[in-house]
């Protein structure tokens, strides 16, 4: 590492900073990366102002690296004269404490929703996880589980649980790779302080354990390559990684190196082209294997589905916000540091991070982020593990040659804080955080209609409306779809209950019509669909929608919608058979008889309204409005006879 690296390192910092600033004033998907403090824009850049004073003035960055880590150095100098038993003790209370009260309540910033349902349904999670998901599964019977809840809390634990794990394998990491004392602190700091421990705050998915594991494996294989443990565990960790996430995968290279490092297999150069290969491989078959429409690996050229392809701007500027919502800023500097490194000497450990971060980076270059990037950030998130430690080594390398970056230190742990404080601080605040998610991703090109015909609106759109009871809010991305023909059957239903929650009943009518051509709607949509085609007046249509449910005793109001529909047809038997039995199930019978006479009396059809004002009237016998309402109608209806007997009606009197 030379000082044109730390050079370009300090304007690269600059540069993020700056773009930081601008994005805490004008928030939009371009900068999705940046989740500042809502309502403190102003007292945020006082802040990065700070930020900045301490990575460019000398004495600033030196007197506040020397207060802050000299009381720390005091306070890990005692930790250690305590037994072993209690210093492994406090590795779990003080990581666990920590963990816990920051513990998030949104579950927006994942797939936390359909994992959580998938544990009570009994269903896998996904077959990436497939180990985690059955083991959820049997956990889940064990205690009775059966609201969602209750299984978001289970894996917000494991969570805890593996950033406990995380926590201390980075620290022993550190001692094995560092041969880390008491003046690497700040380095370890710089990690724990990144955003990329938001996984382990009961975060509500599987990467915690993906990226909890990836610091053991780390560290069991330093310690093979400095010959301190065998193959047989080195092999156990990955094949274990793996159980618990294919993506783990990505991380099979340096698996290779290892052991070719140690054992002198082949030549460097054939690990190098096996390598490549095996990247070449992966984006090939992404290309062949399907998830629903649409590949796994992102196309290189545009095609009829999506404009969103490998070398796209947009998919370069998520790649870069991805940097920036794990770090803000050490990601970054672990991919200079890594360029800079690959063209000079290095030892067997920086080769390692090497063989560890480029394959895992290039794999999530080349995943097609499915459900749009921000929400997958957790995934992406894992190639930033192996980049934030390659920079910890070029900043423990500076300090070998006596020009470590104090200043620079300090600020960028200082920059942590603050965008991990902002992400977190979303995270507990479920409105704040759906809020959040929802502004960007209307503007994300993954949820419009030219992203494989909008399918990906449907599964947020379900989130949004089933369990954070924003409808509105779902009817936001619906809007971004102007053919709703080209969509899917499942997307059309998930369409139309949308507009149908928000009272849009035409375009719910529309887009249930072109859903049952294709199959059969199940009877709470078939129940929506005809409520829609009677607010519509479709009242024939209505007929034929809802007939077919009779006997369904789960929807109350079935007979009274066919009832209504028959009566609008001037079907006036078949109307007043379904609704005197709407009637009859009903417990608010006297307002159920209003309504019909209201109906009866639009219709003009007066006798019958008459009819059901005079049972209304025999609820209310001392009513005089409801007893000359009842007079006018049977004067309407020409029944002059009875209309006279009303109003010589006289109200009995107890004696």
């Amino acid at each position: 590492m030379n000082s044109r690296t730390s050079t370009v390192i300090y304007i690269v910092f600059l540069l993020v900073v700056a773009f930081y600033a601008i994005g805490l004033l004008f928030p939009a998907y371009w900068n999705w990366g940046i989740i500042g403090f809502a309502g403190y824009e102003i007292h945020s850049l006082v802040f990065l102002s700070a930020i900045v004073l301490l990575a460019v003035v000398p004495t600033f960055g030196k007197t506040f690296f020397n207060t802050i880590f000299g009381f720390l150095q005091k306070f890990v100098i005692l930790l250690s004269t305590l037994p072993k038993a209690v210093r492994f003790v406090l590795w779990i209370i003080i990581p666990a404490t920590i963990l816990y009260l920051l513990k998030s309540n949104s579950l927006i910033f994942g797939d936390g929703v359909s994992f959580a349902s998938s544990i009570i349904e009994e269903t896998m999670i996904s077959p990436n996880t497939y180990v985690y998901s059955f083991f959820l599964i049997q956990l889940s019977n064990l205690f009775g589980f059966t609201e969602m809840n209750q299984a978001a809390n289970l894996m917000s634990y494991f969570s805890i649980m593996f950033g406990i794990i995380f926590f201390y394998y980075l620290y022993k990491l550190m001692r094995a790779a560092l041969k880390s004392s008491l003046n690497t602190l700040p380095l370890y700091l710089m990690i724990i302080s990144s955003s990329i421990v938001v996984l382990f705050m009961g975060y509500v998915e599987s990467y915690p354990l993906l990226a909890g594991w990836l610091m053991v494996y780390f560290y069991t294989a330093i310690s093979y390559l400095k010959e301190s443990s065998g193959i047989i565990s080195l092999l156990l960790v990955f094949i274990i990684g793996a159980a618990l996430h294919l993506w783990f995968i990505a991380f099979l290279p340096s698996l290779l190196f290892a052991i070719n490092q140690r054992k002198q297999i082949v030549p460097s150069k054939i690990v190098v082209v096996v390598s490549a290969i095996y990247i070449i491989c992966i984006y090939v078959a992404g290309q062949i294997m399907y998830r629903g429409e649409m590949q796994l690996t992102l196309p290189i050229l545009a095609n009829s589905n999506t404009g969103y392809t490998l070398f796209s701007g947009y998919h370069i500027l998520d790649m870069l916000n991805e940097l920036i919502m794990i770090g803000p800023i050490l990601p970054i500097i672990g991919v200079i540091a890594l360029a800079s490194s690959i063209k000079s000497d290095r030892n067997e450990i920086h080769r390692f991070f090497i063989y560890s971060a480029v394959p895992a980076f290039l794999f999530a270059f080349m995943l097609d982020p499915l459900i749009g990037a921000l929400r997958d950030w957790d995934l992406l998130s894992i190639f930033g593990a192996p980049l934030m430690f390659s920079a910890v080594i070029f900043f423990y390398d500076l300090r070998k040659k006596r020009a470590i970056l104090i200043n620079l230190i300090a600020a960028i742990l200082l920059f942590n804080v603050f965008h991990t404080s902002a992400f977190i601080n979303a995270m507990k605040n479920e409105d704040r955080a759906v809020q959040h998610v929802v502004d960007v991703l209307l503007e994300d090109p993954h949820y419009n209609e030219n992203y494989y015909s909008g399918c990906r609106i449907r599964p947020f759109a379900n989130i949004l409306t089933g369990v954070y009871k924003r409808p509105e809010d779902a009817m936001k991305f619906y809007n971004n779809i102007g053919d709703y023909s080209s969509l899917g059957y499942f997307d059309l239903v998930s369409a139309a209950n949308s507009f149908y929650n928000v009272g849009d009943y035409k375009q719910a009518e529309d887009c249930y019509e072109m859903a049952v051509e294709e199959i059969s709607l199940a009877p709470n949509h078939r129940f929506a669909f005809g409520h829609s085609l009677v607010l519509n007046k479709n009242f024939e249509r209505a007929v034929e929608v809802l007939k077919p449910m009779l006997g369904d005793t789960s929807f109350t109001d079935l007979y009274f919608l066919i009832g209504v529909s028959y009566a609008n047809q001037y079907a006036l038997d078949s109307s007043t058979k379904y609704l005197e039995i709407a009637l009859y199930y009903s417990s608010q019978k006297r307002e159920v008889l209003r309504t019909y006479v209201n109906i009866f009396e639009s219709l003009k059809q007066f006798g019958l309204a008459a009819q059901y004002q005079k049972r209304v009237f025999n609820f209310m016998p001392s009513s005089t409005a409801e007893r000359i309402k009842l007079i006018e109608l049977f004067e309407r209806a020409g029944m002059s006879d009875s209309a006279r007997y009303y109003r010589n009606y006289i109200y009995p009197q107890n004696n």
